[in-house]
Parts: C-alpha cells; structure tokens; sequence
C-alpha cells in the first residue's frame, strides 16, 4: 500500500527533499505523525505547476518551509537549504513583511493577498527589488486550528518594470515634446529626467562643446541638492570624471564607479549606488556625441539585458528628441536663407536695370568729350583714360549682377555657336592684360581648339578668372593662361602665384558673395562683389562642363574649366 510519505518522496526534487529531512527533530514531528489534512495539503502542494509553499507551525516565528519545484527560482541560491528551515532563517530580509502576513493568517485566520508587491530578497548576490503578486491561507488541522498558512507566489517583476519603464519613457518623450529650442530642452530635462527615477537612482545630462573637449551639465535630476562644484564643467581629458572622455572618444555607453552624492530622501532610503552607467547622446551629427547622459543604477537591480536596454533608451529617446529640435532650427535657418537670397536676388535684378541706363549715358558722354579733348588738350584727354576704366569696371559689375538674376530666376540664356577657343583665350588676355597694365603668359596650342559655345560668356569666364589672379597677385608675378586638349575636352587654366587658398574654403569658393578669409586684394583697389567664380561656375555648368580650383596656401591657385570639344 502506497503511504502518504511514499507519494511525497515521488514528487519532483522538492518531494524527495522533503521525505529525506529528519523532521522529527524538528517541533513538528515525524512526517508520519502530521495531521492527515496537512499531509493532503503537502501532497498537493509538491504535485502542483503553480510555485506553491506551505509555512507550518504553531506560530509564525516557528513556521517551517515546505515548498514545491515550482517555487525555487524565489528562494535563489537559498534552495535546498531552505527546506524544512523556518521562514524567519529563509527570508530574514523581509521578515517585516511576512511576520505581519503571517500573523493575519494564525491569528485572524484571515487570507493576505497582494497584487505586484516588491520585495527586497536576497537570492544570490546583493538585495534585489523582487516584484510578486502573493497570497497566504490558512491550513487548518481536523479539529478546525491554524497549523500552517499556504503561500502562493508568482514572480511578476519582468510584467511590472516592463510597464514602469515603458511609461517612463513614455512620459519623458511627452515632457520634451514642447521644446522648440535647445534652451526650451534643456529647461524641461529634468522634469522629464524624473519620470525614471524608479529605475535609477539620479539622472546628469552633460552637453558637450563643438570641438568635443567640455561637458557642462545642463539637467540634473534625483539629487537632494545641486550637484558638486567638481562635477559641473568638465574638460575631457584622462582624469575626467565618469571616464566621459573615453565615452565621447569610443562613442559607446561604460559602466564606471559612483559614490558620494546626496540623493533625494526617496531614493536616499533605497541604498547609495555603487555604478553608473555613462551614455553618449548623439544629436543628429555624424561627428559625435552632442551631449552625454550618466544614469545611477539601482544596487537591488540586477544589470540584465532588459536594465540595460532601458538605460539605453533613455538616451535614445534624449538624442532623438534633440535631433528633432536641430533639424527643425536647420530648417528655419535654410527657410531664412532662402528668402535672404531670394531679396538679394530681387535688389541685385533692381539695382542693376536702374544702374545701367545712366552708365551708359555717362560712358557715351566721356567718349564725346575724350574725343572732343584729343584734338585740342590731348593731356587733358589722357586724364579721362582713368574715368572710363572705372566706368567700364562699374559696368562689368552691374552685368555679373545682371547674369546672377537671370541664374536666379533661371533665365540665364546661351547663344552657342562653334567658335575657336584659342581665339578667345587671346582676346580676353589682351583685354584682361591691358585693363590691369600686366602682361599675361599664354600658353596656346598652334592650331585651333573648336567648341561649341556661347563666344560671349566663355570669353566672360576667361575675363573673371584673370581679373582674379590679378588682384590677388603682385605686380611683378606673372599670371599664366592656358589651353589644352585631353581626350573629349578642352581645358582652360588661369595660374598665379598669389597668397594660395585653404583647402577648407575649397567648397565654397564658388558660392555667391564668399570671399576666403584672409585673404586680401594685392593689385588695386577694385574688391568686386563676390560673385564673378559663381557666374563663371554657372556658366561652364550650362556648358555641361567643369569648374574647379588647385591652390596651395603661400605658393598661388590654378583655377581651370573644361568644355566637351565640338565633334
């Protein structure tokens, strides 16, 4: 016949742990001796899925732990030790709680229950915050006494901190919605830095300069009063705190060491961290990290792939909010621009139609007099040579801002014809040479070079690129122009040896009004506008050719355009 210990001992680990231990050295006697009920109870206790244990005892400091397979994980590495061990030895850690649930069940033979309880169990390394939903019966013998409470306890804590967590950082991207402007977002920081303060213990958001060489801390949350002097600016060096410059330089989140800041009275109660976590943040630049955020981890957490995938996200949704707020201000900025250049593009239209009418009049008038002058004070005609130079420079300047409005409103025109491109070289360098009273090197090839283009505006691009390499080079430095086939093209090059442009101004030095920084007129008095390389870039481009500039600070440019050869 089958006894109750021999049903007992058959069911799994925790039923074979159970008919083993020596219980009548114990106050509740030999296994055979208990209470037909109770052994029932036990029974099916060992037999159940469910994470079950029994307390028996006459009162709850006394109360002994029968638990099933099931309910191991929440003893940890207490199991098997816990076995037959009284519940005050198995959970002396939360003692408080059980003692008070316990002593409902003996004394008031009432049930507990409680739904996602959090409770701090030790279960192998330091104390974890352990979220249950748990309930205690009492077990009662034949003659109706409380002899024992069953508990049961189902582990919750993944259920629970997924859902804490996710409306954290609902909340914190709910909080940084309204901000439009970087000051706005870090204003809001640390209201919104707070809604994650049940997951860690304080929260630094730390923005870093352009160069990536300072932090300074711009939102603080979690802390019982500001943060310490020490921690406020800091120069990202080999002793910079939190090890943030290995974090910027590595662009990867670090675990490093935290202790000593005075945290706020709820998360004071809760223990001191002993890490941090140091995460970058970018902010939509390819460049880097735009800000770092170090977070305080909870000692009763447990650094799992699911703590620290929160972390992350913390930041993530940081950096994504950020980017937001650049790409919008970009975007306001292009907008402005945009209509910045679009009123540059109506005044320059404007101004030149107004501009050339009385030009002309006034360079046909200083024609009659120069010619009137000639036959009776030629010394006084000479004096209008200078005159008309400057005429004729007011009049190129009003032309270049005639093309750039018609390149604007895309009605820059051409009137293509074959023509020979040598030829042209050697007119805008005899008109170019005598403007500037310099001589010009040409280096043409013997027979002609045949394109089909505009005469007019490839002769204008010739015209720019010499005036160039004249006002920026000295007086005695000889400027070059050349010519040469290669391949399908013809290749046309304006060489001085003037100050040289950096290679940083490269991109922008065909943009519309830019002038290289440093860089001064050498020859002249004449500046210009800024606009003659965008025409002439435009003008080659319509040409389906190319522009571009080789230069070399301190040893002068060579800007040269190609043009596809006439089949």
């Amino acid at each position: 016949m089958t006894t109750a210990q021999d049903l007992i001992a058959r069911s799994g680990a925790a039923g074979a742990l159970v008919a083993g231990l020596a219980w009548s050295e114990t106050p509740l006697g030999p296994l055979a001796s208990w209470p037909p009920r109770v052994k029932v109870v036990i029974e099916t206790v060992l037999a159940s899925g469910f994470p079950l244990c029994v307390l028996l005892g006459a009162e709850p400091a006394h109360a002994r732990v029968v638990y099933n397979d099931a309910f191991a994980p929440l003893l940890g590495h207490k199991h098997p030790s816990a076995m037959g061990r009284t519940a005050r030895e198995v959970w002396p850690e939360s003692w408080d709680f059980f003692e008070w649930a316990l002593r409902q069940v003996w004394h008031a033979g009432q049930p507990v229950t409680g739904k996602d309880l959090m409770l701090r169990l030790d279960r192998g390394n330091d104390l974890e915050e352990v979220y249950v939903s748990i309930s205690f019966s009492p077990i009662r013998d034949d003659q109706g006494a409380v002899r024992g409470a069953l508990m049961c306890g189902m582990e919750t804590t993944g259920v629970v901190l997924a859902a804490r967590r996710e409306r954290a950082l609902r909340l914190l991207v709910e909080a940084l919605r309204p901000a439009k402007r970087e000051d706005d977002f870090y204003r809001i920081m640390p209201k919104a830095l707070s809604y994650t303060l049940k997951d860690v213990f304080f929260a630094f958001l730390y923005e870093l300069d352009p160069a990536g060489k300072r932090a300074t801390l711009r939102a603080t949350a979690g802390l019982a009063a500001e943060a310490p002097e020490a921690l406020r600016e800091l120069t990202l060096g080999p002793r910079c705190p939190w090890e943030m410059a290995v974090v910027v330089r590595e662009n990867e989140m670090r675990l490093v060491p935290s202790a000593g800041l005075g945290l706020c009275v709820i998360n004071a109660l809760a223990g001191s961290p002993t890490r941090a976590a140091v995460i970058p943040v970018t902010g939509g630049s390819p460049e880097g990290p735009a800000a770092v955020l170090v977070v305080g981890l909870r000692p009763a957490r447990a650094l799992d792939d699911e703590y620290g995938a929160f972390v992350l996200r913390i930041a993530r949704e940081i950096a994504v909010a950020l980017t937001d707020i650049r790409s919008l201000r970009a975007a306001e900025r292009h907008a402005e621009a945009v209509a910045e250049s679009r009123l540059k593009d109506m005044f320059l239209g404007i101004a030149s139609h107004e501009l050339r009418t009385p030009l002309t009049c006034l360079k046909l008038n200083v024609q009659l007099v120069h010619r009137e002058l000639t036959a009776l004070e030629p010394r006084l005609a000479a004096r209008l040579d200078g005159l008309s130079r400057s005429i004729d420079r007011m009049t190129r300047l009003v032309n270049e801002m005639l093309s750039v409005s018609a390149i604007a409103a895309g009605k820059l025109t051409l009137q293509e014809t074959y023509c020979d491109l040598r030829s042209i070289c050697t007119s805008a360098g005899a008109e170019q040479s005598q403007a500037a009273r310099r001589p010009v090197s040409l280096h043409l090839p013997e027979e002609p070079v045949c394109v089909f283009a505009d005469e007019d505006r490839t002769g204008q691009v010739i015209a720019n690129l010499l005036a160039n390499a004249f006002k920026y080079s000295a007086a005695e430095e000889p400027v070059e122009l050349s010519l040469e086939r290669s391949g399908t093209e013809a290749i046309v090059t304006v060489r001085d040896r003037g100050p040289g442009i950096p290679k940083e101004s490269f991109p922008r030095v065909f943009d519309r009004f830019y002038r290289v920084p440093g860089v001064s007129v050498r020859t002249g008095s004449y500046v210009g506008l800024g606009l003659g390389l965008y025409l002439s870039k435009a003008i080659i481009e319509q040409h389906h050719g190319r522009i571009w500039v080789e230069s070399e600070v301190g040893r002068g440019s060579a800007f040269s355009f190609s043009m596809p050869l006439a089949a």
